[in-house]
């Protein structure tokens, strides 16, 4: 996982996070294999979830970077 940001504050107190993950496809890599993409954003997901199940979520940022990027 490369971060999390908290982004908000709940009605408690509690704070709203995004967990943000990055991916590099590679610098020789111009154009991503979407397939591959849509993989690693489950497996992702998947991974991030568990640490995250007693905080509220907003969402998951997931990045990919790729062509030297």
């Amino acid at each position: 996982m490369t971060g999390v940001a908290v982004v908000n504050e709940g009605p408690d107190g509690e704070p709203v996070v995004v967990p943000i993950v990055r991916f590099s496809l590679g610098e020789d890599v111009e154009t991503p294999d979407m397939d591959l993409v849509w993989e690693l954003v489950g497996t992702a997901i998947d991974a991030v979830q568990e640490p995250f199940d007693d905080v509220f979520v907003r969402h998951y940022d997931v990045q990919f970077t790729f062509d030297g990027d």
